[in-house]
């Protein structure tokens, strides 16, 4: 079996040196803080004992104990991680042995083999899209070496073949297969019992609460101990943003390692295909959960979700004219960033990994072969793959709790369901994404005055190139508010890389500036064009005697435009004054919040009210819906007695509020897509 034996690049050998360095930076630090703890532990210990001694008596005895905590608690602080050991989750995960499973277990050992890596102490499978090596970690697994356990999610094995899932694992394994990448090992060990020891202090927390209870002497001098602790933890932040950092940096670098072996191992095609895959087979997976988390009210779930998964992906690269082989969307770099205009990079100093780009760019760079390419579906690793998809599904939906007897909804039905409920919300594949993400134009009177087109055909309108006028207008508003964020003064992004160029933070102003005219010239030529489609259509309904249902629609989708955003204004007002029940905040300042609360209550009350009484809603507003908006309606809620909130009441605001904005939003869609229907119709058909 050939081992692949990968050199370090000098930037891993960069960040590996900076990382290192930084470590001992800390160590350093901490060194210090340590033997100042020791001094003062012995000096407040020496004055306790001493004052106790001189002068027994009940307050001596206080005083000297409080004298002695200082420095005990302090000491106690700062070797708290030793004891601390971080135990991975492992509630979603199901072991699988050699026995049950031997051939994806043979598949495992090939690939850590060609690696030159161990195999996993355990292997755990799970329900989701992704695929790790994880370790439980402690201050030990810095000396003791530590055996990884593997975790694949049949998510991910559901969207891969056998030779993408191969890519995928040979680079986790990769992460630990070379010798320098156990720099990477030993700073992520360190960073670990950094970020414990700044963040995770619960049991610090309670024995020093614990030990202040006593007495309000001895709270006192916990206190004092307590502000000791607080600053040390604020020179450790300096220093551990520091060594963060450094370490994100060199994890970037260890992904591109990781990549390279993965390319060596099959050849950089298979890892590139499923790394532009994944988003899909994620989206397509949530799509599953969320579908049936709106249906456990009816007690409807399902008994496997993975062909639900693979119909959704396919489904969805049908619409995006993704072509799709052995079941399996092979999507392009292209076809990710089609509405994604935005010209601004900035480098994410806090990423732990290198944009997907970035990554597809490096192993094209590779450019090494495909080797032994197997199109299989990963899943017939397993020996059986719908036992194996069942059981794990079964996993997904253990913590529901239905009310009654559960029904089990067959794939083909949920197909029919799946594909009807996205019709309602989705528009013709005859506009071409044009209103997926705007609006048809309004206009005044006087612009609405019928001229001549020369446009022959309606598809025209719906170009290329003019869908990606109405995309480059969206991320140019995107990129002006991002460039606004990082022109604040404090703003720690002090360079960035706008159209390929790089700029300067003081940049910022000219760049945005220079940007709203692009912007203002674009959004004329949509506005112009909008009108150029208002003008085409009106004339087709001429012709086709269809000219008074085309303007009743347009003036009913008007009316509702300007109707709803006064509708939407109160649902926007309750939220933003609701928003302190999320955070802690005084018992008085909650008193008092409630009370404004309560006057934009009464407005909202009304809207609600009218809404349940207007004709049109009338199809949208369920009998639950009705009732949860009755019993909101019906009297002022208590949304805090004493010194807690009232669940019960809180949960029926925030049930009736979002239930408001749902039906308006759906309303909305209503008025828009009665429209572009009519305007399909009219358009067409080009005889």
């Amino acid at each position: 079996m050939q081992q692949h034996h990968i050199q370090s690049s000098a930037s891993f050998k960069m960040m590996a040196v900076k990382s290192i360095l930084s470590i001992l930076l800390f160590i350093g630090t901490y060194i210090l803080m340590i033997a100042s703890a020791l001094a003062l532990t012995f000096a407040t210990s020496y004055l306790g004992i001493m004052l106790i001694t001189l002068h027994p008596s009940f307050l001596t005895l206080i005083l000297g104990a409080g004298l002695i905590s200082i420095g005990v608690l302090v000491t106690i602080f700062l070797f708290k991680f030793i004891a601390k050991k971080h135990v991975v989750d492992r509630s979603n995960l199901v072991e699988i042995t050699w026995q049950q499973e031997p051939a994806l277990f043979a598949f495992i050992e090939e690939i850590v083999k060609e690696v030159n890596s161990q195999f996993p102490k355990k292997v755990y499978i799970s329900s989701e899209v992704n695929a790790s090596v994880f370790y439980d970690s402690s201050f030990w697994s810095m000396i003791l070496p530590v055996r990884k356990n593997l975790q694949i999610g049949y998510g991910l094995v559901n969207a891969v073949t056998i030779t993408e899932l191969k890519a995928i694992l040979s680079h986790e394994f990769g992460h630990f297969s070379q010798r320098s990448m156990k720099v990477g090992s030993y700073v992520y060990y360190v960073n670990q019992i950094i970020y414990n020891l700044l963040n995770e202090n619960s049991s610090f927390e309670i024995l020093a609460g614990k030990w202040g209870s006593v007495n309000n002497t001895l709270a006192f001098f916990v206190g004092l101990a307590v502000k000791i602790v607080q600053g040390i933890q604020w020179v450790l932040r300096k220093v551990y943003k520091i060594v963060n950092l450094n370490y994100l940096s060199l994890s970037r670098e260890m992904e591109f390692h990781a990549d390279e072996v993965a390319a060596n191992v099959t050849g950089h095609e298979p890892l590139i295909s499923s790394l532009l895959r994944l988003d899909l087979a994620s989206y397509s997976y949530n799509i599953i959960l969320d579908f049936y988390s709106t249906r456990i009210p009816e007690c409807v779930r399902t008994k496997n979700v993975y062909p639900q998964q693979q119909f959704v992906m396919v489904f969805q690269a049908g619409l995006n004219n993704v072509p799709v082989e052995n079941n399996l969307p092979t999507i392009r770099l292209d076809d990710l960033g089609r509405y994604n205009k935005s010209r601004l990079f900035i480098k994410d100093q806090w990423a732990s990994h290198p944009s997907l780009k970035e990554r597809i760019q490096k192993l094209q760079q590779l450019s090494i072969p495909l080797k032994n390419n197997d199109t299989a579906k990963a899943s017939l690793l397993f020996k059986n793959p719908e036992e194996t998809q069942q059981m794990l599904t079964e996993y997904v939906f253990s913590e529901v709790k239905y009310e009654k007897e559960v029904t089990d909804l067959e794939t083909r039905s949920f197909e029919h369901e799946y594909v009807t409920n996205f019709q309602e919300i989705s528009f013709s594949a005859f506009f071409n994404s044009y209103y997926d993400n705007k609006n048809p134009g309004l206009f005044s009177t006087d612009q609405l005055e019928i001229t001549d087109s020369n446009i022959s055909d309606a598809k025209d309108l719906f170009s290329d190139e003019v869908v990606d006028i109405v995309y480059t207008i969206n991320s140019l508003e995107a990129d002006i508010a991002t460039l606004r964020q990082i022109g604040l003064p404090d703003s720690e992004v002090r360079s960035f890389d706008f159209d390929g160029k790089k700029y300067r933070h003081k940049d910022c102003n000219p760049l945005i500036k220079e940007l709203e005219e692009e912007l203002i010239e674009l959004k004329e030529r949509i506005e112009e064009h909008d009108l150029t489609i208002y003008h085409y259509f009106l004339q087709k309904s001429r012709e086709k005697g269809r000219e008074t249902e085309y303007l009743e629609k347009v003036e009913n989708y008007k009316a509702f435009d300007l109707a709803y955003e006064d509708k939407i204004k109160i649902c926007i007002k309750v939220k933003k004054l609701s928003e302190f029940i999320y955070v802690t905040t005084p018992f008085d300042t909650i008193r008092v919040n409630l009370i404004t609360l309560s006057y934009a209550e009464e407005e909202l009350k009304l809207q609600i009210r009218t809404l349940m009484e207007e004709e049109y809603f009338q199809s949208l507003i369920t009998e639950d819906l009705r009732k949860t908006f009755t019993d909101y309606t019906s009297k002022e809620w208590q949304y805090f007695t004493g010194n807690q909130y009232e669940e019960g009441a809180l949960n029926v605001l925030f049930s009736s509020l979002n239930s408001y904005e749902w039906i308006l939003n759906r309303a909305y869609m209503k008025y828009k897509k009665d429209l572009l229907i009519l305007m399909e119709e009219l358009g067409g058909s080009q005889q």
